[in-house]
């Protein structure tokens, strides 16, 4: 018990120490948006999404609150920040603004949102989130009445009662001080969509796809559908559900066309109305590329480049469709995929983590999966 006692404090400083290190673009700012651990999610693609999350101050998150903290009442203007390491000291710098809020009801009381881990919700059976058992940090379920997982990455109305929330996030990111693109966004039911007066609505200018399904077969319908709106937008709609566990991911690949100038940072725009008969959560994050970075001389300097490799398979949803069942076993959710674009030579480049300076400029053919004719040209 004396050495348990002796370590913990250790552990926490660590804790700390590396969280910071990670927040290489905002060293005064809660940069708590996470990837998930991959050793405790279930989905796949955990190292490809980046969660936003809410609710830390800087103090807390490098201290008890490195990912965000639950309960805490979110405003327009409420903002969180991301560092993505790309290696070489070098970072994808993310921040994420709630630009418009509205939440209906009378009582100011009663129009409150706030920060919220997924997984907080456990009732009896299987009954519950679903989001921590595809993507956490900590693990899924619940321990001594906790949930086990700490990313605050979901966004619920506290009140008990139901609202209908109507929510714009504007995101935009930087490496090396310069405005980069974001490639897509993810939207995912966050708590317990039930399947009476509950829904979720999220538009963009891009094409959506559901890309990951968690499934319990026999427990209820999970309908989905899609819309394209007049406005050139398209929607995905999450228009009933089940509290048994059960949910969806959805994943917007943006057109050109959704990019602010590049003086106004390439920044996008997120729009998402949810309702609740009581509680609903929704989380938001982004989908990222991999990078290919430079093995010239070290005198070259640090070039890098990303790869535009998101594809995704058919979902089974069409545009201004049939609604569909999900939940079903016959339902095949979209695949996430890497498609391999234009490049010069016979083989694509493969993603790298870091720079790999050589005299004779063959440190990236000799490194990851393109092999040896990744740069053949």
């Amino acid at each position: 018990m004396k050495l348990y006692i002796r370590i913990l404090p250790l552990m926490v400083l660590l804790l700390a120490v590396d969280q910071q290190s990670m927040a290489q673009c905002f060293p005064n700012l809660p940069a708590t948006s996470a990837f998930a651990d991959p050793a405790t999610s279930a989905s796949p693609n955990a190292n490809r999404v980046f969660w936003l999350t809410w609710g830390s101050t800087y103090a807390e998150s490098i201290g008890a609150y490195p990912y965000g903290k639950p309960g805490v009442q979110l405003n327009v203007g409420s903002k969180t920040y991301g560092s993505i390491p790309l290696g070489a000291g070098r970072f994808m710098c993310v921040e994420a603004e709630i630009m418009l809020l509205d939440v209906s009801g009378v009582a100011a009381s009663r129009k409150k949102i706030v920060s919220y881990i997924p997984g907080t919700y456990q009732a009896s059976g299987q009954e519950g989130d679903f989001l921590d058992i595809l993507y956490n940090i900590g693990g899924q379920g619940v321990s001594n009445g906790k949930p086990n997982n700490k990313m605050a990455s979901g966004i619920i109305n506290d009140y008990n009662l139901g609202r209908t929330v109507n929510i714009v996030i504007k995101v935009k990111a930087t490496t090396d001080g310069k405005p980069v693109r974001i490639r897509g966004m993810v939207l995912a039911d966050a708590e317990a969509l039930e399947d009476k007066n509950e829904h979720i609505i999220a538009s963009g200018d891009g094409n959506w796809t559901v890309a990951r399904v968690q499934k319990n077969i026999g427990q209820g319908e999970y309908v989905m559908r899609k819309e394209n709106n007049s406005s050139g937008t398209k929607s995905i709609i999450f228009q009933k559900g089940n509290n048994k566990r059960t949910g969806a991911v959805a994943f917007l690949k943006y057109n050109n066309s959704a990019y602010a100038s590049e003086a106004d940072g390439y920044a996008v725009e997120f729009s998402a109305e949810f309702q609740g008969a009581g509680k609903t959560a929704i989380a938001f994050g982004l989908l990222t590329s991999g990078y290919d970075f430079g093995d010239a001389p070290e005198s070259y300097g640090k070039p890098i480049h990303l790869i535009d490799d998101i594809f995704f398979g058919p979902d089974g949803v069409v545009e201004n469709g049939p609604a569909v069942n999900i939940n079903t076993a016959a339902y095949t959710p979209g695949s996430l995929t890497s498609e391999k674009r234009r490049y010069l030579g016979s083989t694509a480049p493969d993603a790298d983590f870091d720079t790999m300076f050589s005299i004779d400029a063959l440190g990236d053919d000799n490194s990851g999966t393109a092999g040896s004719n990744e740069e053949d040209a």
